[in-house]
Parts: C-alpha cells; structure tokens; sequence
C-alpha cells in the first residue's frame, strides 16, 4: 500500500524557464514514504498529474516513460510526458526519490498547454496559481561533509561537456555582457572590456551536479560582486539569473553571486575558454553545482524574485549548494521536517 499523498500542487508562469520552451514550470508537495518500487512512483507521478488537471482545468496523463538516472550515489531521477485527453503533448513531469521517500515531483507544460487551459492563459510572468498545502524554498541544514569532496562526488580527468540549448556558434564582434534588471546603472561590456576587468585568477574545483568533479581547475575572469558593483546593485536579498545566448537560464541567490570566489570568466588552465567550456564568458561559483555556472553568457539579470531557470523548472534546487547537497527541490513535508535528506539510498531501477 502507497504511504503518503499529494497535498498540493502550484503552476506559474516564468519568463526565464519560457526561453527554452517551458513557460509553466509546475511542482507538487507530499509526504510520499517507503517507496519501494516503480510502479509507486508510478502511482505518485499520476496522482500529481492528477492533480495538476484540476488546477489548470484540462485532464492531464502520462504519455510515457522518458528515462531515468541515479543521481550523486543517492537520488533515483525519472521523467515522464504528459499530454490531455486527446494525445496532444502538454508537457514533462520527473519525479525524485531518495532513500524511500518522494522528494520532489515537479514539470513543466509548454506554451500550447495554454490554448486548452484558461487558467493558464489568464497567467502573467511571475503570476502563480496554486491549491492544497505546499512547500518552497527548502533549504535543508545539512552539515557539510569533511573531506576534499562534496557528498556522492567522483574526481574524473575532464569535463563532461553539457549544452541544453546546444553549443552555440559566437560572433565576438557583436557579442556583448548585459547586467540589467533590478539595478540603478545598467552595464553593456564588450569581450575586450570584460576581458580588461578580468584579472582575478582562482584554483578551485568544479562539481557536477550528476556527481563528478575536476578538481584543481585555474580559472581567469572577472569578480562578479564588483561587476554588480558597477551596475549598483544595493539589495543583498534578492535573486541574479544568467543567461546565455542561446536562451538557457539558471538563478541563484544574490548572497552566493556577491560570495568571494564568484566569478564571469573568460579563461581556464592558462588559455581562454574554448567553445565547449563556454567562450566567450561563463559563471563559476564555486560552492555551487555546475549548472548553476551559466556557460556562453550573454545577460545578469537582477530580479527581487525567486522565477524558475530551466533546469530548476526540472527538479533542480533553487540555491544549490554541492556542499550541503542541494542537488534537487525538496518538496516532501516530512524531509522538510526532519531538516534531512532520509532512508538509505539505493537504485531504483524503472524495471525493478
């Protein structure tokens, strides 16, 4: 017998996720326990969609399987479509679980969700609709692990090379760094520019959020905090989003952007940076996961409030933090409670 239940679900409406086609990232909170198997979280995935369609007024189900991977040697990742009654496809759903326990079940629906769905029309940027009881913004005080190394992290030689809107081809020429938003003198820098500013270098490892790291890595770039400086920004509370030229987003918190080591580069190991690291700029902060350092950057936006990037429209965790394993959301009460990720991981294979 499923332990637990969906108690809430909320939608909203994100100019940042909407770059790469997902406009309404969505999320569920619940107190799913002793999850045992794939056909359980088959079940919590359904009574989430379920859910969802009585928030948005269209009839949403899964439309299949669409992967599943095991996180950082602790967390069981799946995803699946979704679509309305009539096979149309209205959007993704993936769902995380740890130790026993649902810890996360978020999505998003595409724009055409929002021909069918009144609701959904009726939404602005930064609107949100939202039933029953939910959680946000969890941050588990999770005691760092001792050690050279986060939690569930392998030293590998390389880097695995990730481009969701895919590696884009840069005209150097017209390419500029915007810093805009929420601040009082907007800054336009062009490659020569920033490169004249970047004259902090830094030996500090990178952490991928799937659970490897390149440790020892020389990065050459700009001081973020004096690069928001410029553009006089006042409030230490708020949120910054990078953006990349391709339209990927991510967004951290203003207290880890302004945090020392946090940098736009535009060098690593001695060269500037190639294609694939992320030419001609990239974000590095180093107590964060990978994704949150926006490679091929193009804008620093400056917002007062938390909207979803792309991968955080996807299960991925608002702050991030590799040392407190902040891989993905929390949204289930009972983790919430205890203030700790619990049970004993393990994979859970979709065919198990």
């Amino acid at each position: 017998m499923i332990r637990g239940s969906v108690s809430g679900c909320s939608v909203s409406r994100s100019r940042f996720s909407a770059k790469l086609g997902l406009p309404y990232p969505f999320e569920c909170s619940s107190d799913f326990s002793d999850i045992a198997s794939f056909r359980e979280v088959v079940h919590a995935v359904r009574e989430a969609s379920e859910y969802m369609s009585s928030i948005i007024g269209v009839a949403l189900r899964i439309s299949g399987f669409r992967g599943w991977e095991y996180s950082g040697q602790r967390f069981n990742l799946y995803s699946f479509g979704l679509e309305d009654s009539e096979g149309r496809p209205l959007g993704v759903i993936r769902v995380v679980e740890s130790g026993g326990y649902i810890v996360n079940l978020t999505g998003a629906l595409f724009g055409s969700a929002s021909v069918y769905s009144e609701v959904l029309g009726q939404l602005d940027f930064g609107d949100r609709v939202e039933e029953g009881d939910n959680l946000a913004h969890v941050m588990l005080d999770r005691k760092p692990k001792e050690g050279p190394m986060p939690w569930g992290q392998k030293s590998i030689g390389k880097f695995v090379i990730y481009a969701a809107e895919g590696i884009p081809k840069v005209d150097l020429a017209s390419w500029r760094l915007e810093i805009l938003g929420d601040v009082k003198s907007p800054v336009v820098l062009s490659y020569d520019e920033l490169n004249k500013l970047s004259y902090s270098i830094a030996q500090d490892d990178f952490h991928c959020v799937t659970g490897w790291s390149v440790l020892g890595v020389e990065w050459r770039g700009a001081r973020l905090s004096d690069l928001l400086k410029m553009a006089r920004v006042d409030a230490e509370d708020g949120w910054v989003v990078f953006e990349s030229v391709g339209g990927y987003t991510t967004i951290v918190p203003m207290k880890e952007a302004l945090s020392p080591g946090s940098m736009v580069v535009v060098g690593m190991n001695g060269r500037p940076l190639s294609e694939e690291a992320g030419f001609p700029a990239r974000i590095y902060i180093p107590q964060l996961y990978g994704w949150k350092h926006a490679k091929w950057l193009a804008k620093i936006i400056v917002v007062r409030s938390y909207e979803d990037g792309y991968w955080e429209a996807l299960s991925y965790h608002e702050r991030g933090l590799a040392w407190s394993e902040e891989r993905f959301k929390v949204r289930n009460f009972l983790v919430a409670e205890e203030g700790a990720l619990l049970g004993d991981p393990r994979p859970l294979k979709p065919d198990a």
